[in-house]
C-alpha cells in the first residue's frame, strides 16, 4: 500500500465523515420541526415560522447549538456498530482533534497498513493501545 492509498483512504474516510455529520444535522433539523409541530398543533410550522419573525424566541432551545460528537462517525467508519461503539465514546470530548494521542496511534496503524476494520476491533478490545504516547 502505498502512500497515495493511504492519502487516499483518510480523504474517503474524512468526507464520509462530513457526509454522515450533515444527515445527523439534517436529522435534528427534522425532529426540531417535528417537536414544533406537536407543541403547537400546526401542521405546517414553515409557514408559522415565516410568519412570525420572534419565533425563536418562543421556543429557545431549538436555537441551541448542539454538536456532533465526530468520534461516533469515526469508531463506525472503523467497523464497529453503533451499539458496539456507543460505550467506547469519550464523554468529556467531541472533536477528534481534542485527542491527538489515539490520531496519532490510529495513523501509525494505517501507516503500518491494518485495515480499519482491525483497527476498529483493536480499539473495541484493547483500546488502551490508542493511548500510548508516542
Amino acid at each position: 500500500m502505498g502512500n497515495g492509498d493511504k492519502s487516499e483512504d483518510l480523504v474517503k474516510h474524512h468526507n464520509q465523515m462530513v457526509k454522515d455529520s450533515k444527515e445527523k444535522g439534517k436529522y435534528y433539523r427534522s425532529l426540531h420541526k417535528k417537536v414544533l409541530e406537536s407543541v403547537t398543533e400546526v401542521s405546517d410550522i414553515d409557514a408559522v415560522i415565516e410568519q412570525d419573525d420572534e419565533a425563536h424566541q418562543l421556543f429557545p432551545t431549538l436555537n441551541l447549538y448542539h454538536p456532533i460528537n465526530e468520534f461516533e462517525p469515526f469508531l463506525e467508519s472503523l467497523g464497529l456498530s453503533q451499539t458496539q461503539s456507543t460505550s467506547l465514546v469519550p464523554q468529556d470530548l467531541i472533536a477528534l482533534s481534542d485527542d491527538q494521542v489515539l490520531l496519532d496511534n490510529y495513523q501509525v496503524l494505517c501507516d503500518y497498513g491494518f485495515p480499519m476494520s482491525k483497527i476498529g476491533m483493536m480499539y473495541m478490545e484493547a483500546n488502551e493501545i490508542f493511548k500510548y504516547e508516542l
